[in-house]
């Protein structure tokens, strides 16, 4: 007969050994502290030396920027990757995936260049950057619009390999999340990260166009949203892998969005948004798509 928790040790299995220790608590918070060190170095680091650079025009600061810019590219990839494995693979810990962190990843950049559309686009409008032209909405349209059919990729290899393999240990991950209503949203997923922004994004036409281009950045985020939620609630312990979107989590994600918004308009308060005497604004400004 079963237990009354039976059903929680599927959806929530132990470890094992060898995972044990890499989950343990100190560990694990080590982990993740030592991530958000990485990260808040690399963003000071180029942050200040972006203001020295505006203020003493200093071709030194550049080519220092440039030199190091390979290294910190580095650590904040392998750093995103560790992160995506601990902070959402870890929530099935007995199940494992290489290809996860690239998943988790891709999904980062594509959020990064739809949020930079976004800000250049609020930005442009109260005239705050009139520096901003199509040519360059144009371009990280087409960054946007690369990575999110790299993030497609990303998902459909993990899962076919996993399908393929028919591992039980791989594939009990995406039987939580292809049962009743979380089914609707893989599939929605595949609809609305890939089909509609591919169809969307294939043309030069949106983007070259602000208007289009942020409706369909917000769109991206929007579904990149319903992304995090089909990778973390089907496993969370107070649904027991039953369908459903807390109000809570969009509510906390909303405000935590709020702050790191109004955070940022502070920071730049009172600086220049474009760096002015960086050697190559020029060539920048003049750039022309193709």
């Amino acid at each position: 007969a079963k237990g009354p928790h039976d059903s929680d040790r599927n959806i929530h299995p132990e470890p094992s050994g060898g995972k044990a220790w890499w989950l343990s608590g100190p560990v694990f918070a080590g982990r993740i502290v030592l991530y958000f060190l990485i990260w808040i170095g690399i963003g000071f680091y180029y942050f200040k030396s972006s203001l020295q650079q505006d203020e003493s025009g200093d071709h030194e600061l550049s080519r220092k920027m440039l030199a190091y810019s390979p290294l910190a590219m580095i650590f904040f990839a392998l750093t995103v990757c560790m992160a995506g494995f601990d902070l959402l693979m870890a929530l099935d810990p007995v199940w494992f995936s290489t290809i996860f962190g690239v998943y988790f990843f891709a999904g980062c950049v594509v959020s990064f260049f739809a949020s930079l559309i976004l800000f250049l686009y609020l930005f442009q409008r109260q005239g705050l950057i009139k520096e901003v032209s199509t040519e360059h909405f144009h371009d990280v349209g087409k960054y946007m619009f690369a990575f999110i059919v790299f993030w497609t990729y990303i998902a459909y290899s993990q899962f076919m390999l996993q399908w393929y393999g028919n591992l039980p240990e791989e594939t009990l991950w995406y039987i939580h999340r292809a049962q009743g209503g979380w089914l609707i949203t893989f599939t929605w997923l595949l609809v609305g990260h890939f089909i509609l922004p591919f169809l969307l994004l294939m043309s030069r036409y949106p983007k070259r166009h602000p208007h289009l281009l942020a409706l369909g950045a917000l769109w991206v985020l929007a579904v990149h949203y319903v992304d995090l939620f089909w990778i973390v609630l089907p496993t969370a312990p107070a649904l027991h892998g039953k369908f459903a979107y807390p109000i809570m989590d969009l509510a906390f994600f909303t405000g935590l969005g709020a702050i790191y918004v109004v955070m940022t308009l502070n920071i730049l308060k009172g600086k220049s948004l474009i760096p002015e005497k960086d050697p190559r604004l020029a060539e920048s400004l003049a750039f022309e798509n193709f």
